[in-house]
């Protein structure tokens, strides 16, 4: 089957209106965010973080940069910016000219770096309390918890 572009999009907003859950609207309330920014923030938790139970906790870091008018220094928008998958992004690369750097521009890029699973917005309108600034890097997992200490985690953006 064959499908037009503009049907598809279509299609994808009828979809995206009817898994909307109303309660995340009373959220973004709350939050000063538009659906647009909480999608595009949901497109970055998402690529960013691949085990579930630590959405919430990088979602509360976002936020807690974006209240403060940093920069989110996501990875994902990085490789977003340059239009190719890549293993690592190397501290060369940080310095694509696009609005969709989130080294070198504070606050969202202008629009979501991917489709966000439903089950992924959730976390991104209900973060966990903000714990700091910081998120643990550690290869390919990474995971958030309140009681490991400071000596785990790299700082980033302060």
């Amino acid at each position: 089957m064959r499908m037009r572009a503009r049907d598809l999009v279509k299609l994808m907003t009828h979809e995206f209106i009817a898994r909307w859950q109303p309660e995340w609207d009373v959220r973004l309330n709350e939050l000063h965010m538009t659906r647009h920014e909480i999608v595009t923030l949901a497109s970055i938790i998402e690529a960013e973080v691949r085990y579930r139970p630590d959405r919430p906790y990088v979602s509360a870091v976002y936020h807690n940069r974006l209240k403060r008018g940093m920069a989110l220094q996501a990875d994902p928008t990085i490789i977003y910016a340059h239009g190719r998958r890549m293993r690592r992004v190397w501290e060369k690369q940080l310095q694509i000219r696009s609005p969709y750097n989130t080294y070198l521009n504070p606050g969202l890029p202008p629009g979501p770096i991917t489709q966000p699973a439903t089950r992924a917005s959730s976390p991104h309108c209900f973060p966990r309390r903000p714990i700091s600034l910081l998120r643990r890097a550690a290869g390919r997992e990474a995971h958030f918890s309140p009681r490991r200490t400071t000596t785990t985690w790299r700082r980033f953006g302060g």
